[in-house]
């Protein structure tokens, strides 16, 4: 590695490494406040002709690129990357080196995306003060919650299932969020844009009688449509109310259990605390960012805040990915040689 720490940690960063770079020179722009300047020429890759595939191109003159960075919460690295311009010597077809600081085609960095979409699992940032704090707009980052959020497409339906509503969207048909809960782990299982008797058996429709029956317990309040639902789609499933709506502790149950011939009584105490907790995470996403008016985007950061185990995908840049695959190959050789 080379002899500076930020600029290994600007590397590292984007899966690069010393071997990439040509010629760099950093300096600070204002070290007091932590504002940093990176001026980096990769080594070039002579990359084939995107129209003819002709190899060995000639290089036509240089373009840099600017792109600001937040490395940590008060350094600011200004990355200045000097892109070498090719020209294929058959079809004479001009382009641009890939800069693998960017996504294509923008100005925002790969390490903002990732630091961006790690921030908004914490309910209370909204759009507009992260569009602050990364020098992007909040519409950029809409657009990053629509690409880059890797939701499950299909949750399996719990052991002890929990439906609640929130009020918490307003449209033309409801104002309320309904959520479906596993009330074991309160992980969601998805959210509803209603608590309405259709959207509810809409979504059930897609599962199968025999993923249905995997319910064993079915918690909800008093509101006729819950119990309409219960009896249709979980008629053999136990049912737990209660009369005020909110679940503190509110049953329990004891049924008999039957291992080696002998019966043993085990006692199980259906709570909603956890749904009500999430409850109260949506009434927060709602309340900072003054409501929401797209649907899919609401349920996206939903989920995405409630569930631990949904992340984010981000493309990989070119030069990434062919120095993991380096180290893939080097690692093969080596242990060739072993053998």
């Amino acid at each position: 590695m080379l002899n500076d720490p930020l600029l290994n940690m600007t590397l590292e960063l984007y899966g690069l490494n010393c071997k990439d770079i040509d010629e760099y020179s950093l300096q600070p722009i204002d070290k007091k406040h932590g504002h940093w300047q990176l001026n980096v020429r990769l080594k070039a890759e002579y990359s084939p002709c995107p129209v003819c595939r002709q190899e060995n191109p000639r290089i036509f003159g240089y373009y840099t690129s600017v792109v600001k960075v937040n490395l940590m919460e008060h350094i600011t690295m200004e990355i200045c990357v000097k892109r070498r311009r090719y020209r294929c010597r058959c079809c004479h077809k001009t382009w641009t080196e890939n800069n693998p600081f960017v996504f294509k085609g923008q100005q925002i960095s790969y390490g903002t995306v990732i630091n961006i979409l790690e921030e908004l699992k914490n309910p209370e940032v909204t759009y507009k003060s992260l569009g602050k704090r990364f020098n992007v707009s909040p519409t950029t980052i809409q657009n990053l919650i629509d690409t880059h959020l890797d939701l499950p497409e299909k949750r399996p339906l719990p052991e002890f299932l929990l439906i609640d509503e929130v009020y918490a969207f307003r449209d033309s048909e409801s104002g309320y969020v309904c959520v479906l809960m596993d009330g074991d782990t309160g992980i969601p299982i998805d959210v509803l844009p209603s608590r309405r008797k259709e959207y509810l058996s809409r979504f059930l429709a897609r599962y199968s009688p025999e993923e249905r029956k995997k319910v064993k317990y079915f918690c909800s309040d008093m509101y006729q449509p819950y119990q309409d639902i219960a009896q249709l789609k979980f008629p053999w499933a136990i049912r737990a109310i209660d009369r005020f709506h909110v679940f503190q502790d509110f049953l329990r149950m004891t049924y008999v259990t039957t291992r080696n011939g002998k019966s043993y009584w085990k006692t199980r105490r259906l709570n909603s605390s956890l749904i009500e907790n999430k409850n109260r995470v949506i009434q927060t996403l709602k309340r900072n960012a003054n409501g929401f008016t797209n649907w899919d985007r609401f349920r996206s950061r939903i989920l995405y805040v409630l569930d631990p185990d949904v992340t984010f995908t981000i493309p990989s840049n070119p030069r990434e990915e062919r120095n993991r695959n380096s180290g893939t190959q080097k690692d093969e050789s080596q242990n060739e040689l072993k053998k």
